[in-house]
């Protein structure tokens, strides 16, 4: 497994000879003999493929896009990359959802009356349309007439599994009866 060394850094100190020190975060500081050439490779390469810094008892400690990171397992070069990128892609989607369930554009800033492009939404995404009838009658005798959070019979309203602004659609699939107490405490939640 992968772990980011968050308080991990590289410092060089001294005129001539420089020297480069590695501080794995905690406990001791650790001298990395490279030359100036090697120094400022090793800036430029680990922007492209991580870099295996040096191995400390168990630890191999890695740069890559200028953050550090460690692990036990010997990794090779292009399993840490695959590691790195897909931990930022799903940040990345993370970051995306939250932003659409809590009403904050993409582009930044609150959700405001403005239409949904302004707000960083395409139409597809806030397109509420009508449910059809056809589709609430079946939707309502699969559910029993009863929420199916709570069985309560009284204040029941439609509600959306999958948000439509994260892609969900107005079918009985993605439909379900729940009572307005129900309802508001599900919020913009998949469960």
């Amino acid at each position: 497994m992968l772990h980011r060394a968050e308080n991990a850094e590289l410092t060089r100190t001294g005129w001539l000879p420089r020297r480069t020190w590695f501080w794995p975060g905690a406990g001791r500081p650790f001298e990395l003999r490279l030359s100036g050439r090697a120094y400022r490779r090793l800036g430029t390469t680990q922007h492209d493929d991580p870099v295996a810094l040096v191995c400390l008892g168990e630890r191999t400690y890695w740069i890559f896009r200028d953050r550090f990171w460690w692990e036990r397992d010997d990794l090779a070069v292009d399993e840490v990359r695959a590691l790195v990128l897909d931990r930022e892609r799903r940040l990345t989607r993370r970051i995306q959802r939250a932003k659409v369930v809590t009403g904050v554009s993409v582009a930044g800033g609150a959700a405001g009356p403005g239409s949904p492009v302004e707000r960083g939404f395409t139409a597809a995404e806030t397109r509420r349309g009508t449910i059809p009838d056809d589709v609430k009658s079946f939707v309502w005798q699969r559910d029993g007439g009863r929420c199916t959070g709570c069985a309560a019979t009284a204040d029941l309203e439609f509600d959306h599994v999958i948000p439509l602004v994260l892609g969900g659609a107005n079918t009985a699939r993605n439909l379900q009866l729940l009572c307005e107490t129900c309802n508001r405490a599900k919020g913009g939640n998949l469960a």
